[in-house]
């Protein structure tokens, strides 16, 4: 008995944790909000030579220089064959995969206030979609990077290409955390609505029988 408790006691606090209704809300709202931080950088060694913040991805604004540059005057210095794709890809307009995480993101935000008996489960769905589109955006923009700088043909540019990087942030990493914890936290919800269910049938049939 004695050592049943503490594990009985562990599994109340945790159940109690995740009845909290409006965890998965506020993960959503975390992850919308780290959108306005930047997501991205184009490094030289260590030095940062452009970035763009989550948001700048969903409306297409312009990649900010830290060179003391004007992003136009930045990007018009791009000559070489390999710099031409990369200054493409960095002014490619919105991205169609942060627009989606955006708003499966606020779709997940609005179905977590609702009440409708499927929220949990809308919310774990709109949360494992909003972190798959995070996911996608590196992945298309890793590939854009590598093609653009392994296409260059002046032998010149192979060891700068080399130095340069495509790199995500820690606030692209934490927005990606927060959908994946957000469609978690619905999971439980949605595991802890149905054992309750089960429970208050089981208890009236209990209550029939008895009468």
């Amino acid at each position: 008995m004695e050592q049943t408790l503490p594990v009985i006691f562990s599994d109340t606090k945790s159940s109690n944790f995740f009845r909290k209704r409006h965890t998965n809300t506020i993960s959503f709202a975390v992850g919308i909000l780290l959108f306005l931080l930047p997501f991205a950088e184009v490094k030289c060694g260590s030095i940062t030579l452009v970035g763009n913040t989550g948001i700048g991805l969903v409306m297409g604004t312009p990649w900010k220089t830290a060179m003391g540059l004007g992003d136009n005057e930045y990007f018009n210095k791009l000559k070489g064959p390999s710099e031409k794709t990369t200054r493409e890809m960095l002014t490619a307009g919105p991205n169609v995969f942060a627009i989606l995480a955006l708003v499966f993101a606020a779709a997940g935000v609005a179905v977590c206030f609702s009440n409708h008996r499927t929220r949990s489960m809308a919310g774990m769905s709109t949360g494992i979609l909003a972190a798959l589109m995070l996911i996608a955006l590196l992945i298309q923009y890793k590939l854009a990077m590598n093609s653009a700088l392994s296409s260059s043909e002046d032998t010149k540019d192979i060891d700068m290409s080399m130095m340069v990087k495509l790199k995500f942030t820690t606030w692209y990493y934490l927005s990606l955390a927060s959908f994946a914890a957000a469609a978690f936290f619905s999971y439980r919800h949605s595991r802890i609505e149905l054992e309750d269910a089960m429970e208050k049938a089981v208890d009236f049939e209990f209550q029939e029988q008895k009468v």
